[in-house]
């Protein structure tokens, strides 16, 4: 009975023994492997005992990380040097190249105002065309809102921004961009700003003297719920109406308004109705050369000829 109680002693303790050096043989294995795959960014230190104990990393010295470490172990093996030490260039560094033909003329100088892109109905597809002919332009933020997309995944959350630019002398223009960051969003929003600028006709209260200072008449503008109207005003006036509005009239150059607003509340919407007004002022006056003629003279003639024959080949009947 007495051996027989040794002997289970022995097999406990030998049992214990093997159960806790398998323990500590599987904490080793698996810190090396975690320091090795870059887990916890160094947090079980060296592949020694040392380090585990709280003694410093082999890898730090002198209070500084060594980063041609991290870079050699980090997951993945590591990108190559070339691809790792590349600088990020963004749009507005690269050189312009036009790719589009009002790119290439406006760069040859053969195009030098918006007005002129505009006579033509040219529509602008390079925001690097803008910088050339406007290059000092004023830049406002007018709102930054969440949006929300449920997926298979979840529900995907990206930012909406909503850009205004102009010069403050006849030129403004609205854009719009999603974006996974705001910043992504604000450049995104800056750059389509730019390929919608639109000249703005400004005119004069009562008097003519002096620069045009208000609109020209009463425009309207339009986007789904939201209506603007503007009126002319007399000087020294200012713009009548809600900050979105006053922020975008006052890029535009226009200096005295008084403004209608129906449903000011959908903020989004007010910025492109007030858009769409000023973008009314440009769509009633005739295309005009620079001797102050008429582009579409010839068109005229030739439907006045065209009735003409008309008229003869049914009177010969």
């Amino acid at each position: 009975m007495y051996y027989e109680s040794v002997l289970c002693l022995c097999g406990a303790s030998v049992y214990l023994l093997v159960r806790v050096l398998m323990d500590l043989s599987m904490c080793v294995f698996l810190r090396g492997l975690m320091d090795r795959r870059g887990a916890f960014r160094g947090g079980f230190g060296s592949y020694s005992f040392g380090s585990f104990g709280g003694s410093s990393d082999s890898r730090i010295s002198n209070g500084s990380l060594d980063r041609s470490w991290t870079r050699s172990r980090s997951r993945g093996g590591g990108r190559p040097a070339a691809i790792r030490n590349r600088r990020v260039t963004s749009d507005a560094e690269k050189p312009w190249i036009p790719v589009t033909k009002l790119g290439r003329l406006v760069k040859e100088g053969k195009v030098k105002t918006v007005e002129d892109i505009y006579l033509h109905s040219v529509s602008i597809k390079e925001f690097q065309i803008i910088d050339h002919i406007l290059p000092h332009l004023h830049e406002d933020v007018l709102k930054i809102m969440p949006v929300q997309k449920m997926t298979k995944n979840g529900l995907r959350t990206r930012f909406k921004a909503f850009v205004a630019m102009g010069d403050r002398d006849g030129h403004v223009g609205v854009g719009v961009k999603c974006a996974k960051e705001v910043a992504a969003a604000i450049r995104g929003a800056v750059f389509n700003a730019k390929t919608a600028m639109i000249p703005v006709r400004r005119g004069f209260w009562n008097s003519t003297s002096g620069s045009p200072h208000t609109v020209a008449s009463k425009i309207t503008g339009i986007h789904n719920e939201v209506r603007v109207r503007l009126y002319p005003a007399p000087r020294n006036t200012g713009i009548v109406g809600p900050p979105l509005v006053q922020r975008v009239l006052d890029l535009g150059g226009i200096k005295d308004c008084y403004t209608s607003v129906s449903n000011p509340f959908f903020l989004g919407h007010l910025i492109k109705a007030t858009y769409l007004a000023i973008r009314m002022t440009y769509w009633y006056i005739p295309p005009k050369n620079a001797d102050n003629e008429e582009v579409y003279e010839r068109s005229l003639d030739t439907q006045k000829q065209f009735m003409e024959r008309k008229l003869n080949a049914t009177t010969s009947h």
